[in-house]
């Protein structure tokens, strides 16, 4: 119990802007509307930030890496996943819960950085959209795929109607999503191995479009590790990527996103910085980039570096 906790508490530190689904989609409106008051770590644990100071609440997820959460626009934890099982709000795994496309075959145990992304249907209040992404260990088998929950069945615990629908292969471990500008649509980002291509889906009032507005931008990503992160503001993106002993690392980098086009364009390269996990600033004026490994702080390096970002030249 003792080193569950302390385990719980680092993943608290390094993760504390990270984990967090709707902060990737940013900004007053996932935060007013409450769907991020709920944080689940893959440590058994997790944060409910109904109440001060946050309380530690229990979580049915085991996993070594991503997972993914959202509560109801009043703050009612709703679901949750591993990306390879989903839960509703008591625990439960929901019917047709399994194999949603994360699950690293042969590795016993979901190891995707950024496994799943709960992005709410802007058309449907009912309909939640599960991306999914997953490990290099099993070659992104699944690659990036999609499943959909409807929240007005299994009296009202949800049903997954909808499963493992892959949009992207090979897809690394990386997926981030961020509102359009008109503030209702979402655009939902992953990036291929073994090339600079990006891949930007719309998710608007008629659904998903699978057909990506594709951006061949910065540097080829090898490995697949790593986070990709929207600034609060929409603008910026930023992607690390990780250097294990099968896969080769890159420096992290920064670019551009037009938000009315789904374009991606490469802005600079913080040579040097060869990261896992990284966060904006709620200003979007700093980047943090952080590393640990086998997530003991003893045992592994940890380091934080705060970019300052010059303004965007108009």
């Amino acid at each position: 119990m003792a080193i569950q906790n302390v385990f719980l508490l680092i993943k608290m530190y390094l993760l504390r802007n990270i984990l967090t689904i709707l902060f990737t989609l940013s900004g007053t409106v996932a935060l007013s509307q409450r769907e991020a008051t709920h944080w689940i770590f893959g440590g058994l644990g997790g944060l409910d930030f109904s109440c001060s100071p946050p309380r530690v609440i229990p979580s049915p997820h085991q996993g070594l890496e991503g997972n993914a959460t959202i509560s109801t626009p009043t703050g009612e934890w709703l679901l949750s996943t591993d990306g390879d099982i989903v839960w509703d709000r008591k625990g439960r795994i929901l019917p047709n819960g399994r194999g949603l496309g994360a699950n690293c075959e042969g590795w016993g145990s979901i190891s995707s950085t950024q496994a799943a992304l709960i992005v709410p249907h802007p058309g449907n209040a009912n309909l939640y959209y599960i991306f999914t992404t997953d490990c290099a260990e099993d070659g992104f088998r699944d690659g990036l795929s999609y499943s959909i929950v409807d929240m007005s069945l299994n009296d009202g615990y949800g049903d997954v109607t909808m499963k493992k629908q892959q949009l992207l292969y090979p897809a690394a471990e990386k997926i981030a999503a961020v509102y359009h500008p008109n503030g209702h649509d979402v655009w939902v980002v992953a990036h291929e191995t073994l090339s600079n291509r990006f891949f930007a889906y719309a998710v608007t009032d008629a659904g998903l479009n699978p057909t990506p507005v594709t951006s061949r931008t910065g540097q080829v990503h090898r490995g697949g590790r790593g986070y990709l992160r929207f600034s609060p503001d929409g603008k910026r993106l930023a992607a690390a990527s990780f250097m294990t002993y099968y896969a080769d690392g890159i420096d992290t980098e920064l670019f551009r996103f037009d938000g009315l086009t789904g374009k991606v364009q490469s802005d600079f390269v913080l040579t040097g910085d060869i990261s896992y996990a990284l966060s904006f600033s709620p200003d979007s004026k700093r980047l943090y980039t952080s590393i640990a490994w086998q997530g003991l702080l003893p045992t592994r390096a940890l380091y934080n570096i705060i970019w300052k970002l010059a303004p965007r030249k108009r």
